[in-house]
């Protein structure tokens, strides 16, 4: 396979220095305060609407956020910075020094917006996130950051190192061997029929995938794969949960977590080489803010 798509993932470690009671999907709660903390920190004149600025083609907040349509397709992109708080399926309450890991990542070339994404985090968690920071509540700090692929620290509370972010090219990650396979949900994945077949959890990790690499990759054709198997065990849970976007007037949709075990009587090296790669990047068409990410043993 040629050069595809470049990923880069960091894992920050963030303390709660005030009371929490975080809200049942982060996402949501992430999306609100990163996108006005973005704004504010990159926007050099935030009176004017996104489409009428001539620096957005430059600007973080744009691509997440404000860019109206994909270069192929007429839906809106896959989103160049994704957010991927742990989802707890219930309201997290904790005193003073709560800790949570937010994994962040980046596709294409938009790791070089990693400064911007820790600054905009850092006055976020000054601001606090969810209602409950109307209240003094919900506050953090970053104490650190470290990248996925490295194993370095990027980030020590106060300064931080680039050098030790490493990317990871898509198309040389190693398939997963065997043909039973373990899946957990383990953040909500927007699907309106679940467990997906085992031909289908294939296909929907690579329809996500085709969308990066159409956005922020090379273009190239997402390989096909044969595959043909069957579910031995499912235990899921479904949960509906709030949202608030300019792009939809839905604020209440259905997810679904759980773990799923697969038996394949036949997959091919390209179906075990999308396995792994859901590990990374997750399945469906809805990757916002951390929806449809996957662990796959």
């Amino acid at each position: 396979m040629k050069k595809m798509l470049k990923l880069s993932s960091i894992n920050l470690h963030l303390r709660f220095n005030t009371p929490a009671q975080l809200p049942y999907w982060l996402g949501s709660a992430f999306r609100g305060v990163f996108g006005r903390e973005v704004r504010r920190a990159l926007c050099i004149d935030i009176s004017k609407e996104c489409k009428e600025c001539i620096d957005k083609e430059n600007c973080l907040y744009f691509y997440i956020y404000e860019k109206p349509v994909a270069k192929r397709g007429h839906s809106p992109p896959q989103r160049p910075v994704i957010l991927v708080p742990p989802f707890f399926g219930k309201v997290m309450r904790f005193e003073n020094n709560g800790k949570l890991d937010l994994k962040v990542l980046f596709f294409g070339d938009f790791s070089r917006y990693a400064p911007h994404v820790l600054l905009a985090l850092r006055m976020a968690g000054q601001e606090g996130i969810g209602n409950e920071r109307y209240y003094n509540m919900n506050r953090f700090v970053i104490e650190s950051g470290t990248c996925d692929f490295s194993k370095k620290n990027i980030y020590d509370g106060r300064s931080l190192d680039l050098n030790n972010l490493e990317s990871l090219e898509i198309s040389k990650i190693k398939p997963l061997n065997g043909n039973i396979y373990c899946v957990r949900f383990r953040t909500p994945l927007s699907i309106r029929k679940f467990p997906p077949s085992a031909y289908d959890i294939l296909d929907l990790i690579r329809n996500r995938l085709i969308r990066f690499v159409n956005e922020y990759g090379d273009c190239s054709k997402v390989p096909e794969f044969n595959a043909k198997g069957r579910i031995i065990e499912c235990k899921s849970n479904q949960h509906v949960l709030k949202r608030r976007s300019s792009r939809s007037e839905k604020n209440l949709f259905k997810g679904y977590t759980g773990i799923v075990r697969y038996e394949y009587d036949e997959i091919d090296e390209n179906g075990r080489w999308l396995l792994a790669v859901g590990n990374l990047i997750g399945c469906g068409p809805d990757s916002s803010f951390g929806l449809g990410f996957l662990n796959i043993e």
